[in-house]
């Protein structure tokens, strides 16, 4: 039998699995990245239900408030003949470097109307 020369291979084998490993690791550590910045925004936009639930069920918002977070406008409109309440709410809130602005409608019964 013949011995066949060898010389290099093992040098480049080792290259192409380092090379396959580098690749690899960088795409889990970008999927690792999105990963935590989708749940972020998902805390966030958790969040920003629990406040505006929270303004519609008629709590000061002030009180609900989550500091670094602006509540823009509280629009109420009233329906004739019934006593209900149509509201609006506008909640910018930080995301990295941009702001984004999240808009509830929702409504509320006016239990102290008077007919």
């Amino acid at each position: 039998m013949e011995m066949q020369n060898r010389s290099g291979y093992l040098l480049i084998e080792l290259m192409i699995a380092i090379m396959l490993l580098s690749a690899m690791g960088l795409s889990i550590g970008q999927l690792a990245g999105c990963t935590a910045l989708w749940h972020r925004n998902a805390q966030m936009y958790f969040k920003a239900v629990t406040l505006a639930g929270r303004i519609l069920s008629g709590q000061n918002p002030k009180t609900c408030a989550i500091p670094s977070w602006r509540i823009d406008t509280i629009t109420t409109q009233p329906f004739k003949g019934i006593p209900y309440n149509s509201i609006t709410i506008r909640i910018t809130i930080p995301s990295g470097q941009e702001a984004k602005t999240i808009t509830f409608v929702g409504g509320r019964a006016d239990y102290n109307a008077h007919a």
